[in-house]
């Protein structure tokens, strides 16, 4: 087989096994990991081997998310580092690499946040909180800086970039700069005005601002009612966005 045919036949396979991913997510990580192993030792252009190893990475990392497993993350994490390697800042798979790494190193620390119980009370989770976001800070602001770096870039596809800054706001509102946080909310639906997660975060974000007594309430329940409406009409949007990485990339590349 030559080396458009091989790197065609690997690129199927792997549409295939992210359509199917969330219906065994072991089974699908196991398949993906045997499958850049492949690549790994294939005779294929450096270009090529990337534009795969980043497709494993990220159907790994899916699967690891919904698993919450720190060592699967790690493993979905190197093959994103392994595939950046072989990018440059002037090509848009350069930036799908970083979000990757930089959503791998996010959810690792996000492990260790306090779980949300009905009934719990802010002094219950609070502290939990604290002492997670002191833990990881210097994980933390490397994965702000790659967010940062990714939707600020002319070069990144727009949902790569928008979802970068919704996961930046993610951080952000996570570790309490909650007006941050709304800026770069704000900023994912100037890229993309069909992410629904932007705008859901939104929501959630002033709800709880609301909840706070503190500030204009009035205005920002108004702006509140605002984004429910919009991410309501955004659910497709939202649903799109959970395999936009493996989906923006449909068209191989000339191998």
């Amino acid at each position: 087989m030559d080396q458009r045919g091989e790197y065609e036949t690997w690129y199927r396979q792997l549409i295939a096994l992210s359509d199917r991913a969330s219906d065994d997510l072991l089974a699908s990580t196991t398949a993906a990991t045997q499958v850049a192993d492949a690549i790994t030792v294939s005779a294929l252009p450096e270009k090529a081997r990337s534009v795969l190893l980043f497709m494993c990475s990220s159907i790994i990392l899916n699967c690891a998310f919904e698993l919450k497993d720190s060592s699967i993350i790690n493993q979905g994490k190197e093959l994103a580092e392994r595939a950046l390697s072989g990018t440059t800042p002037d090509e848009p798979l350069h930036y799908q690499c970083q979000y990757n790494v930089a959503n791998a190193v996010t959810n690792l620390c996000d492990i260790g946040l306090p779980e949300a119980i009905p009934g719990t009370t802010r002094a219950t989770w609070e502290p939990q909180l604290i002492e997670n976001r002191i833990e990881t800070r210097t994980d933390l602001q490397e994965a702000r800086r790659r967010f940062f770096e990714v939707g600020s870039s002319a070069t990144a596809d727009h949902r790569t970039r928008s979802a970068a800054f919704c996961n930046l706001g993610n951080i952000l509102d996570h570790s309490g700069r909650w007006a941050e946080a709304y800026d770069f909310f704000l900023r994912a639906l100037e890229v993309d005005p069909r992410n629904g997660n932007a705008a859901g975060n939104l929501a959630q974000l002033l709800h709880t601002r609301i909840g706070t007594g503190i500030g204009q309430t009035g205005h920002i329940a108004a702006v509140y009612d605002k984004y429910v409406a919009l991410a309501q009409e955004l659910r497709e949007g939202t649903l799109e966005f959970a395999a936009a990485a493996v989906a923006d990339g449909r068209v191989p590349p000339a191998v």
